[in-house]
């Protein structure tokens, strides 16, 4: 009777422990399970950390990279306007030719600096400048600064007047003392240049200056300087290896000179007021008088003649678009001048 109890119980015993050891494998392979889906995440989330940082080194680098000067013509017209990462910075002439930044239509305008400013190029994060004053009525350059594009960290890099500052792909050029000087951007070594000079434009590798002796060739190297001619021409811009000038006032047109065979023609025959060239194209003014005034595209031989359908008071040239100022009885703005559809697009900055 006795045995016929015990194995009963035996039997209800092995039934238990087979119970527990089927759960506790159980919740083992589930503990598991979710160790694994937490160790996933934890991947999943260091991986977008990862693609995010490295995103943003990559945005970092472009940034520290990028270098976009104002080239030789703009600068003759004042170098008030550059375009980068669809904002345009510019000399407001809405407020005494402050440094502002907009969209292009106009919209989120903001203020970067609380003086008049000129001359206008990127390098990396900065934005340089020369900090105009005007309170002689004559633009006096006060120094050459710069600043962050969020208008942040003004710096003054040169406390001393500079003439009109043109830039390369690595350097700044201009005229101190009577002397054209050349600053590397990366270091801010200045160097003096071997050229005496009242003026001067550049482009690449190249310098051509004015004195009193006549207009001569020289390089950011400082090598001994080539003469060019003795003549007083008015304006003269360099885009590549030509040289574009008027004679006093432009009333002999416009004229192309070549640095490589030293040949000189005549593209432009009507009196020219002002004008710009970048890339092979030129665009000018023309007018017997203000109400005739119109704005002319040639090719650098002169040829294909357009006319805009819009008056700029100052040409401006980007890669894409020709950009003005115009005044109407009080009232101002900016011109956008699409060179490939010809559409005008008038802008007046808002917050």
């Amino acid at each position: 009777m006795r045995r016929n109890r015990i194995i009963p119980f035996m039997v209800i015993m092995a039934t238990l422990l087979i119970s527990s050891a089927c759960s506790t494998e159980s919740s083992n392979g589930k503990l598991q399970e979710d160790e694994n889906s937490i160790e996933n995440e934890a991947t999943n989330v260091s991986t977008s950390d990862k693609s995010d940082q490295s995103q943003k080194d990559v945005v970092d680098t472009e940034v520290k990279q990028t270098v976009l000067a104002n080239h030789s013509g703009n600068i003759n017209a004042g170098g008030k306007y550059i375009i980068f990462d669809e904002w345009v910075y510019f000399a407001n002439i809405l407020d005494e030719e402050h440094l502002y930044k907009m969209r292009q239509d106009g919209t989120k305008a903001e203020k970067l600096t609380d003086h008049p400013v000129k001359n206008l190029h990127i390098f990396g994060e900065w934005l340089y400048y020369v900090q105009v004053d005007h309170s002689d009525g004559q633009p006096f350059h006060q120094s050459l600064n710069k600043v962050k594009m969020d208008g942040s960290d003004e710096t003054i890099v040169l406390d001393e007047p500079v003439g009109a500052v043109y830039g390369t792909d690595e350097d700044l050029l201009f005229i101190k003392d009577d002397y054209v000087h050349r600053l590397q951007v990366e270091n801010g070594k200045v160097t003096k240049l071997p050229y005496a000079a009242l003026q001067m434009v550049a482009s690449d590798d190249l310098v051509v200056y004015y004195n009193h002796q006549g207009y001569f060739l020289g390089d950011l190297q400082g090598s001994e300087a080539e003469p060019l001619f003795t003549e007083n021409y008015g304006e003269f811009i360099l885009d590549g290896t030509y040289l574009f000038y008027t004679v006093m006032d432009g009333d002999s047109g416009l004229h192309r000179y070549s640095l490589e065979d030293r040949e000189e023609v005549t593209i432009v025959s009507e009196k020219v007021d002002y004008f710009n060239v970048n890339n092979g194209q030129v665009y000018y003014s023309s007018a017997q008088s203000e109400v005739e005034r119109k704005i002319y595209s040639v090719d650098i031989d002169g040829e294909q003649k357009e006319v805009l359908n819009t008056v700029l008071h100052s040409i401006h040239l980007t890669d894409e678009y020709v950009i003005g100022d115009y005044f109407r009885q009080g009232y101002g703005g900016y011109i956008f001048v699409n060179m490939e559809t010809g559409e005008v697009e008038e802008v007046t900055p808002e917050e």
